[in-house]
């Protein structure tokens, strides 16, 4: 019985990633599909490793290796989702002319934080200095720039879930052979 090898066939496993991660990261940036975007991560991760199987089936599989793969793939996935997102936002403000309602959407999601704070005197001084700040070009960027992370994290973290669940559920099962923990 010849046993498979240890580690990962990187160049298979980018290939893998970059079929569904891709594809993963735009359904997320939608916003009409952007709803499901944790399905799209986790279940892209998943087809990551079952494509990787098949395309290294002399590498063992384990959920190390999967989680691996899922979190390439989740870089990938959330590169592509802040790449469409950045486009279709230039597109929309500058090609659509939809700059208006893109900054008072902005606004009234500031505004609507405001409203929490009101119930704290204390707090009010300093959140009116910081609502400045977010109104600002600056704090827009900002802003935006802690959406990508945020988001970009959640992918990852998703899409590592998404490997060690398709590791464990495409592991060969043997009779007598007991599955790696």
């Amino acid at each position: 019985m010849i046993l498979p090898s240890q580690g990962i066939a990187w160049r298979e496993a980018i290939r893998a990633a970059l079929i569904v991660a891709i594809p993963a990261g735009v359904l997320t940036a939608v916003a009409v599909l952007s709803w499901g975007w944790f399905l799209w991560v986790v279940g892209g991760a998943m087809m990551a490793v079952s494509i990787y199987r098949k395309r290294a089936p002399g590498f063992a599989l384990d959920t190390r290796s999967g989680i691996r793969i899922g979190v390439l793939s989740g870089l990938i996935a959330a590169y592509a989702s802040v790449a469409t997102t950045a486009v279709w936002r230039v597109f929309a403000r500058y090609v659509l002319h939809q700059g208006a309602s893109i900054d008072a959407f902005y606004e009234k999601v500031i505004q609507q934080a405001t409203a929490l704070v009101q119930t704290n005197p204390d707090a009010q001084a300093e959140w009116h200095t910081y609502m400045h700040f977010l109104l600002s070009p600056d704090g827009r960027a900002a802003y935006m720039l802690m959406n990508a992370v945020t988001t970009s994290l959640g992918i990852i973290l998703f899409s590592a879930l998404g490997g060690a669940l398709g590791a464990r559920f495409i592991m060969p099962r043997h009779a007598g052979m007991k599955s790696p923990r």
